[in-house]
């Protein structure tokens, strides 16, 4: 039978690399090598994260704003939003000081303008007044990147002024939004302080000057009436112009048990203090947690940039703190699909070991494992695609993928070496006949994948995963019909030397 282009091609380089086994084996390590050096430079997170179709826009007023001034916030960002061509539909909700909006966008919209219209919106909003804290995360998507830092130790005013300096030092990061804390919700408290023994010399005690502070606060029920024939409870309390100003309280006059008048700022003070809406708690001890939301697909360089500036800070004594959410996801998400890789390789050498009785075959087929990675990588690298959990399985994959192809190609070195033949002719006369059936297994797997590769959304199943199959397929395949014949050549070589060696002391024992 007439030998194709391709064939011929194949046997002239199959010849020479057989000749030149530690060139070609050198050159193999530096390319390997070479790939591994891409990883610093290709994204990583754990999932894609998927197009957003909804979202929602909080805007937190200073506590205590009054409901009017609130909705005439909310009237100013949804003129905002209507200027958003790509808006289908919102809803408002204004509660107190916190004002809420469902945004849904579009059918048809892409990736890349929900990214562009979460600039805009979040840029424009942030204008409109600098004490309103703003946020805007997309609703009910998988693969949404999320930033979580947990600061433990100390007392509570050291977690309290550690968490301020985390937040301050992480907020500006490029891709790294709505970065808050569980303390940020503070809100103004009154804080009455009595003096002891300016109250005793007046002929009060504490508990007297509370509870007369607290009636003119919230007043005291004092009777009940009919109205319109329902029971309605009468209340007194302040009657103040200025609605009750900590100067009206303190000017308040209380009778003391001899009948005397004492004004209150005579034995107490009366000021606003923040002080956090609510505490928290993590096996009994106290905490803080720094949030925020990934907006890159390279959660990995935004960890990397957290940890960095976070070692430049002075935080109190006995304050410790460790990442959780997103980067936790990862290491464990990561170690997890090694250890899957692991177990495959060994469990595909055990079958290979028991179906070809011995071992050169096996360990010459494993040697081509390796550079899967290098296209791989080199693949992510090329078309900017993140380095997560799909393209860790498209590397799972490529284990059973590229070793099919090599024992196709040793199977058929086996029985060339039954026919007598010598182990350099095996290899051509095995490489030139399993040619043709090893490429088409590749390409036709390739074919499989390019329409997810090409494609802009992939959901989970993304386009990283065919980008890592489609790579590694080629470049292993390639190098399966390279570097399986060499390393298999030199480890038949090896094993001629011993054996021979072995022989010739045994011959030297019995002529002795």
């Amino acid at each position: 039978m007439k030998e194709t282009f391709f064939e011929k091609a194949y046997r002239h380089v199959l010849s020479w690399v057989l000749t030149k086994r530690a060139v070609t084996i050198v050159l193999a390590i530096i390319l390997f090598a070479g790939s591994l050096a891409l990883v610093p430079m290709i994204p990583q997170n754990f999932l894609p994260q998927e197009k957003a179709v909804s979202y929602r826009l909080t805007g937190d007023l200073p506590a205590g704003t009054s409901l009017e001034k609130a909705n005439e916030m909310a009237v100013k960002v949804e003129d905002i939003l209507k200027n958003e061509k790509d808006i289908n539909h919102t809803q408002t909700v204004v509660n107190g000081e916190h004002i809420r909006f469902s945004i849904d966008l579009k059918d048809g919209v892409t990736k890349e303008q929900t990214s562009d219209f979460e600039k805009s919106v979040r840029a424009k909003v942030e204008k409109l007044d600098d004490e309103m804290q703003v946020a805007l995360s997309p609703v009910g998507i998988v693969g949404t990147s999320g930033l979580a830092l947990m600061v433990e130790g100390g007392n509570a005013k050291d977690l309290e002024t550690a968490g301020k300096m985390i937040t301050d030092k992480i907020k500006d990061i490029d891709g790294l939004e709505n970065v808050e804390s569980n303390l940020s919700g503070v809100k103004e408290q009154l804080q009455l302080k009595i003096n002891d023994q300016q109250a005793a010399e007046k002929g009060l005690s504490p508990i007297m000057i509370a509870g007369y502070v607290r009636e003119l606060i919230s007043g005291d029920h004092v009777a009940e009436m009919q109205v319109e024939g329902k029971t309605t409870n009468v209340n007194l309390s302040l009657n103040s112009t200025s609605g009750g100003t900590i100067n009206d309280i303190m000017s308040q006059k209380m009778t003391n048990p001899l009948g005397q008048q004492v004004s209150l700022s005579e034995v107490a003070t009366l000021t606003k203090t923040p002080s956090p809406s609510a505490l928290y708690r993590l096996n009994q001890q106290p905490y803080v947690q720094i949030s925020g939301r990934i907006t890159t697909d390279n959660s990995s360089g935004v960890q990397a940039e957290v940890d960095k500036r976070l070692k430049t800070l002075d935080l109190p004594k006995g304050i410790s703190y460790h990442s959780e959410g997103q980067a936790q996801a990862m290491n464990e998400g990561f170690t997890n699909m090694m250890l899957a890789m692991a177990v495959a390789v060994v469990l595909v050498f055990i079958v290979m070991l028991i179906a070809f009785g011995n071992m050169l075959m096996p360990v010459a087929i494993l040697s081509s494992l390796p550079f899967l990675f290098s296209g791989g990588l080199l693949g992510l690298y090329l078309t900017n695609q993140a380095l997560g959990m799909p393209a860790l399985v498209g590397f799972l994959m490529l284990i059973g993928i590229v070793v099919t192809n090599a024992i196709v190609l040793m199977e058929r070195v086996k029985q060339n070496e039954k026919k007598g033949m010598a182990v350099g002719a095996a290899l051509l006369e095995a490489g030139k006949t399993r040619l043709r059936p090893i490429l088409m297994t590749a390409l036709a797997t390739i074919g499989a994948l390019l329409p997810l590769a090409l494609s802009s959304e992939g959901g989970l199943i993304s386009r990283s995963l065919a980008i890592v199959v489609i790579s590694g397929l080629l470049t292993s395949t390639l190098l399966t019909l390279v570097i399986v014949p060499t390393t298999y050549h030199v480890l038949h070589s090896v094993k001629e030397r011993l054996t021979k060696k072995k022989t010739e002391k045994i011959t030297e024992k019995e002529s002795a």
